[in-house]
């Protein structure tokens, strides 16, 4: 009895072991033949907007899917899909190219303030600055901001 908690234990940990080593090398083998694709547009708690085929449509995120991405998705991701009784679940979520984040200041705690990182974007290949001249007025620093951010 003893010995087969143990073995069981054992194969266990090397199922968490295998796993965390393809979560860590971003090695995932998808079989990619039977699944769409698209682009997420916009992100909510329990589920994301995703733009494909051209149309927009409202998917779950599958259970399936490891810790990084089931907690974290966010507009410009690109996910893998299919649709499993009548419902839209998202497979698998590609590697991205680049994360655009902004800090965030969490004032709940008086005594410990802490500067969270937010993410805004992601899979950014062009970004546009535009100001206006009058109204609002004109800020020059500003400029220099979303430069430093997009850097």
């Amino acid at each position: 009895m003893i010995a087969q908690k143990t073995k069981r234990a054992i194969e266990k940990k090397q199922k968490m072991i295998s796993k965390k080593e393809l979560i860590k090398n971003d090695t995932i083998f998808i079989d990619e033949s039977d699944l769409e694709y698209g682009i997420v547009t916009e992100t909510y708690y329990q589920y994301v907007m995703v733009y494909t085929q051209n149309q927009t449509i409202k998917m779950i995120m599958d259970k399936t899917i490891p810790h990084p991405y089931n907690q974290i998705i966010y507009p410009g991701d690109i996910v893998y899909y299919k649709l499993e009784s009548k419902v839209y679940k998202i497979i698998y979520v590609k590697k991205r190219k680049n994360l655009l984040t902004k800090k965030k200041v969490d004032w709940s705690r008086k005594n410990n303030i802490s500067v969270l990182e937010h993410g805004v974007a992601a899979n950014i290949d062009l970004s546009v600055i535009v100001v206006s001249p009058k109204s609002p007025p004109l800020h020059p620093n500003i400029i220099d901001r979303y430069l430093m951010i997009l850097e």
